[in-house]
C-alpha cells in the first residue's frame, strides 16, 4: 500500500451516501460530506505554500473540521502534529524545537503565544484556525500528492509523565495497514456498522479509532465531543448507544470509573436500549479490577 489517503478516497467514493461522522449533536457528516470538508481544508493548507513531508502543527479543540484538517494533511502529503489543547507555552516551545514545523493550525486563543514561538523558529506562516474562512480561496477539489508507503503521515507525541515527551511516528503505508486489518480482527466490526472510540482525535487512541480505522473499514464512527458525565447525566453514554445503534463501544476505564461513580447502580441504564452494542473495550490505560466486574454485570 502507498499513500494512506488514496486508499481513503477509495473508500470515501464507494460510500458517498453513507454516514461516516456521527457528531451526536449537530447533523451527521456523509462520506461525500467529508470528501467536501477534507478539500475546503486543503485548499486552505495549500494557500500558505506547504509542500509534501512539512511538518504542520494542529492545536485546536475535537471536532469533525478538526479531524477533516488531519485528513487534509494526509491528502497533501504533510506530516501533521496533533498537539492537545492544554499543553503550556514550555511543551508548545519543546515541541516546535523538536518537531520543527513549517506551519501552526491553532484556535484563536493560541495564536498570539503561537506566533511568537513560530516565528523564532521554522516556521513560514500562522494559519489561525477557522475552516471556510473567507479569506481563502477554496478550490472545487484539490489533487491527492503521492507518497510512499514509508513516509510519514503524523508524529504523535506522549503526554511526558515519564520524562520529555517522545514523538511516536505513524508512516502512511503499515499504519493503514494495521488498522484496516484490527477492524474486522479484532472488532468484529463489517463495513456499514457504528464504531465507537469515547476518545480525543489528538491522543493516539482517537487519532487511529475515530479518525482512521473506522473510516478505512468503510463504518461509521463516532465523534463525541462531550464528557460521559453531567452531560446532562451519566447515562449520556447509554443514550449515544442507543441513539446511534453503536455495535462497538472503545474507551478508557477513567470514563466508566466515572460512571460507576455518579451512577454506581447503574440506575439510568434501564432507561435506554443498548442492544446494539455487542463489545465493550476498556484500555489505554490500567483497567482496575472492580471497574471491569462493574462494568461486566452492568
Amino acid at each position: 500500500m502507498g499513500n494512506f489517503f488514496a486508499e481513503l478516497e477509495r473508500v470515501f467514493e464507494a460510500n458517498a451516501g453513507q454516514t461516516a461522522l456521527i457528531l451526536v449533536d449537530r447533523d451527521d457528516w456523509t462520506y461525500r460530506d467529508l470528501i467536501r470538508h477534507i478539500d475546503r481544508a486543503a485548499s486552505e493548507l495549500q494557500a500558505f505554500g506547504v509542500q509534501p513531508g512539512d511538518r504542520v502543527f494542529v492545536q485546536v479543540q475535537k471536532s469533525a473540521e478538526n479531524l477533516a484538517l488531519y485528513l487534509a494533511c494526509l491528502k497533501l502529503g504533510l506530516v501533521y502534529v496533533p498537539l492537545n489543547t492544554a499543553y503550556t507555552h514550555a511543551e508548545l516551545d519543546y515541541f516546535v524545537s523538536d518537531a520543527e514545523p513549517v506551519l501552526y493550525v491553532g484556535d484563536q486563543a493560541r495564536t498570539d503565544v503561537a506566533c511568537a514561538k513560530l516565528q523564532t523558529g521554522n516556521a513560514r506562516q500562522l494559519l489561525v484556525f477557522g475552516l471556510g474562512d473567507a479569506r481563502y480561496e477554496v478550490q472545487p477539489s484539490v489533487a491527492t500528492r503521492p507518497r510512499e508507503s514509508s513516509d510519514l503521515a503524523a508524529i504523535l507525541y506522549t503526554s511526558g509523565t515519564t520524562g520529555q515527551p517522545k514523538g511516536v511516528v505513524r508512516d502512511n503505508g503499515g499504519h493503514a495497514v494495521a488498522l484496516n486489518w484490527s477492524m474486522p480482527h479484532i472488532y468484529d466490526t463489517q463495513p456499514g456498522e457504528v464504531y465507537w472510540a469515547a476518545s480525543d482525535i489528538g491522543w493516539v487512541v482517537g487519532h487511529s479509532y475515530i479518525t482512521y480505522a473506522p473510516l478505512i473499514a468503510g463504518c461509521s464512527t463516532v465523534l463525541f465531543e462531550g464528557k460521559p458525565i453531567g452531560t446532562p447525566d451519566a447515562g449520556v453514554f447509554w443514550r449515544i448507544i442507543q441513539d446511534h445503534k453503536v455495535k462497538v463501544l472503545f474507551t478508557a476505564p477513567t470514563a466508566f470509573r466515572a460512571i460507576k461513580r455518579a451512577d454506581p447502580a447503574a440506575e439510568l441504564l434501564p432507561h435506554y436500549d443498548i442492544s446494539s452494542l455487542e463489545y465493550l473495550f476498556l484500555a489505554g490505560e490500567r483497567a482496575d479490577p472492580d471497574t471491569i466486574i462493574w462494568a461486566q454485570e452492568k
